[in-house]
């Protein structure tokens, strides 16, 4: 049986270290919140070589249990939902999303909650017996939704917030595609420059009885480097890509890349906001459906991309337990910043926490979104102006010794 290693909080806010025996990722994050523990880093540490017919199949059948896309996950919710607010049962929704059709994955993870539903399981206990790897937010907040009876509701919202943040990730995608086209174009060229180019044209400079100019010098020398140890190069900057993202998939590694990231000017203020905004949202939705403020901050933590961050949340939870307030153990991390910090003590203090968290919650996505659109408005013209910068310096160096050479024949 596989191994995996892992690193998960506990209830009382520390981080456990240690490995667990299971079929599967899927199965070992379910023993591991069985053990009321939250699953921040999980491993494979026991996986054999795929070569066995056994082997494959259990590589595709875990191929086969990824999670959901975030865009099919919102529109199987949002479909639920309506059908369910329509009076459908549980069983008739369920049945008639499948004979109309929601997509090969999609089918078969409603199939299997259609079958367990039908033995008498409820929507939450169906979704968590699947080989689907829902999130402990979602099935606590289907939970709370069977038992207060807004099922229907709290699909909805789940739906919604699924279809907000997944447009979100995509315009930050989307508008970083651009610049890092602008990156790889701009490095091809001048690789193109030096490789190719400028061995030709500094050829006649060699007969030349003159000092080149320094930047001719400079760009020669360059030029020689890149053609004659393209190779060694090129093999180095792949091993250290590799060696690179095998470190980033290592527990260490990943905070370590997370904390630089969040010190960059432009994109640490921009991951740190995106993260406050969901952080805020998902609590305010565990609070708003009945979820205990301890159940929803061991949840909530998960629901962090950046793994320094979601480290310095490990703590909030056992503050807040010791008898603390949620404002007081949210100021000592690094997460919200000081107008964020006030509407949420305001929160506490008037018993309104759940819509002040949600106030904040708008306030960041609206905060990522001006910081998008005016960072990738001056992003692009800088990079623009860079890289005319390079080429147009390559070509000067090129043309200098040409410029000399003129002058002194016309002497």
């Amino acid at each position: 049986m596989p191994v995996f290693r892992f690193e998960a909080a506990t209830p009382e806010g520390k981080v456990l270290k240690d490995t667990v025996d299971a079929a599967s990722r899927f199965e070992a994050g379910r023993i591991l919140r069985e053990r009321h523990l939250v699953p921040l880093w999980l491993e494979d540490v026991g996986r054999g070589a795929p070569s066995t017919p056994s082997s494959l199949r259990r590589a595709l059948a875990a191929r086969m249990r990824s999670p959901l896309a975030p865009r099919d996950f919102a529109s199987m919710t949002t479909r639920l939902a309506t059908l369910l607010d329509a009076g459908l049962p549980l069983d008739a929704a369920l049945t008639s999303m499948l004979q109309h059709g929601v997509g090969a994955r999609p089918e078969r993870i409603l199939a299997s909650i259609r079958e367990q539903v039908r033995a008498g399981a409820t929507l939450a206990e169906a979704m968590e017996r699947t080989q689907q790897q829902f999130s402990p937010m979602v099935l606590a907040m289907v939970r709370a939704g069977e038992a207060s009876g807004m099922l229907a509701t709290v699909l909805g919202e789940i739906g919604a917030a699924t279809t907000r943040y997944d447009a979100l990730r995509r315009r930050i995608r989307s508008a970083l595609t651009y610049p890092a086209f602008l990156c790889c174009v701009g490095a091809g060229v001048v690789a193109f420059l030096l490789a190719f180019v400028v061995p030709r044209l500094t050829a006649i400079f060699t007969d030349f009885d003159h000092a080149l100019p320094a930047p001719t010098q400079v760009l020669m020398a360059l030029s020689t480097t890149v053609t004659v140890w393209w190779p060694w190069i090129l093999a180095t900057v792949l091993v250290a890509a590799l060696a690179l993202r095998l470190w980033a998939r290592t527990a260490a590694g990943r905070r370590t890349l997370h904390t630089a990231a969040l010190r960059t000017p432009f994109f640490g203020t921009l991951w740190r906001r995106f993260d406050a905004g969901r952080y805020a949202r998902t609590l305010y939705l565990l609070l708003k459906h009945g979820v205990p403020l301890h159940q929803a901050l061991s949840i909530t933590q998960g629901v962090l991309s950046n793994a320094a961050l979601q480290r310095g949340s490990l703590s909030v939870r056992g503050d807040v337990i010791a008898g603390g307030t949620l404002a007081a153990a949210l100021g000592r991390q690094k997460l919200f910043d000081a107008g964020d910090m006030q509407m949420i003590a305001a929160g506490e203090e008037s018993g309104a926490l759940a819509d002040m968290l949600r106030t904040v919650a708008r306030a960041c996505e609206a905060d990522v979104q001006g910081a998008l659109s005016r960072g990738m408005a001056l992003l692009e013209p800088v990079l623009i102006l860079v890289l005319g910068s390079i080429v147009g310096g390559i070509v000067l160096a090129i043309m200098l010794p040409l410029f000399e050479m003129g002058s002194l024949l016309s002497g």
